[in-house]
């Protein structure tokens, strides 16, 4: 499939900036220069990982400043719409959210199993050490939602 223009930057930084609306109320990435956000796009198209990484770590960041304050998660099952839920890393006792909450939030059927980059996921795995450590390129976690066998 071919996009005209630069459709697919747009489209990739509009995904980026979504994800750190719901991690940091858009503040990092408003704060990035034009060129930071080209040097995102490019890193990832020609394969310098190095280019791309040196930017998309502040995107990442959870620090006392710039905590994050939402998980940007999107849930995908066979024959619907990909959903996604507004859920902050720890629970109103201040608890870490996991997997199996967020899971709880949208599907009532237990006997699911979750994916992402191929793995089947634990569903005691904290939303937060996901953020951090599972997210796609463009910053969202993606879960694929399976029966259990």
């Amino acid at each position: 499939m071919r996009c005209a223009g630069d459709a697919l930057e747009s489209s990739f930084i509009q995904s980026i900036k979504e994800a750190d609306q719901l991690k940091h109320k858009a503040n990092i990435i408003n704060s990035m220069k034009s060129d930071e956000h080209k040097q995102l796009w490019n890193g990832l198209v020609q394969d310098r990982f190095d280019e791309f990484w040196s930017i998309n770590k502040k995107l990442m960041e959870n620090t006392d400043s710039e905590a994050i304050l939402h998980i940007p998660i999107r849930i995908y099952e066979a024959g619907r719409p990909f959903r996604q839920v507004l859920v902050a890393p720890l629970d109103e006792s201040g608890r870490r959210q996991t997997l199996d909450n967020v899971l709880r939030m949208i599907h009532a059927d237990d006997g699911l199993s979750a994916i992402s980059h191929g793995i089947l996921l634990p569903l005691e795995t904290p939303l937060l050490w996901m953020a951090e450590n599972f997210s796609y390129l463009d910053n969202f976690i993606h879960i694929i939602l399976t029966k259990s066998a």
